[in-house]
């Protein structure tokens, strides 16, 4: 069964349209949805039972689980989601001065292997559907809501939790257009930030993409330190990830930004 959460607004409407529904239905759905966080259709109900019953028939609104969350002293939250089939993310929502971010997954495990990181020893299991990476946001607002205050509201992504998100290009690019869809959730471009480890091809295709904040996870500024610790960068070293970085279009107000792990006696020298 389709899950409705995998459709950008747009493919909602094509998917829609076919059967019958009116535009103004397929807001409708959507508001109820990313808005209004209903997910019993038959509490729909400025839709047409036979709609409802239609969706109720065809489409799922599956959303991954919470079932553990941590709160750290400063206020940080970490949150392990379980998906349909079994397989399990980790998301983090990240207090700051006026802003809560939430830090989300883009796969189960990941292929790059980065030696400081632990998902990298998993190996990639998955990519994450659309609706599986939206899914955490929701998810997460809506356990929020319920145990903190129904005011409480994520207001930034960061792409920057399990996987490498440009390896799973296609339905991230997706899951952003559903983020930014304003008759859904409505978050600005600014307000996301798309973290890579310098799949270069990829970086290649972001003109294509939803023109949000990029980072790249850099960690070393020579070339055999950076393999040792990202083995991607044996295959697009620095002068080719660099060069492909010249040529991300970058909106007004939109920025790149480089992080950097400092490891004692690594990677902490000029």
């Amino acid at each position: 069964m389709k899950n409705l959460f995998d459709y950008s607004f747009e493919d909602l409407k094509l998917e829609l349209s076919a059967l019958g529904f009116a535009s103004f239905s397929i807001k409708q759905v959507y508001d109820w949805l990313y808005r209004k966080l209903e997910f019993d259709m038959s509490k729909w109900s400025n839709l047409s039972k036979n709609n409802r019953e239609l969706l109720e028939k065809n489409y799922s609104l599956k959303l991954p689980k919470i079932i553990w969350h941590g709160l750290s002293r400063d206020g940080t939250r970490k949150f392990l989601l379980q998906m349909n089939d079994g397989q399990t993310v980790e998301s983090v929502a990240i207090p700051a001065k006026n802003r809560l971010t939430l830090c989300i997954s883009s796969q189960v495990g990941c292929a790059i292997g980065c030696t400081f990181c632990h998902t990298g020893t998993q190996g990639l299991k998955r990519h994450l559907s659309p609706g599986e990476i939206t899914g955490q946001y929701i998810s997460v607002t809506k356990w929020l809501k319920e145990n903190v205050h129904p005011d409480e509201r994520l207001t930034n992504i960061v792409y920057m939790g399990q996987g490498e998100p440009l390896h799973n290009y296609e339905n991230v690019k997706k899951a952003t257009q559903i983020f930014l869809e304003v008759h859904g959730l409505g978050l600005g471009q600014r307000r996301i930030t798309l973290s890579t480890s310098g799949l270069v091809p990829k970086i290649e295709m972001l003109g294509d993409f939803p023109p949000v904040n990029i980072a790249i996870s850099l960690h070393a500024a020579h070339d055999n330190i950076r393999s040792e610790l990202m083995p991607i960068n044996k295959v697009f070293d620095l002068k080719r990830l660099f060069k492909s970085i010249k040529k991300i279009p970058l909106k007004a107000h939109r920025r790149i930004t480089y992080e950097y792990l400092l490891i004692d006696g690594l990677n902490d020298r000029t």
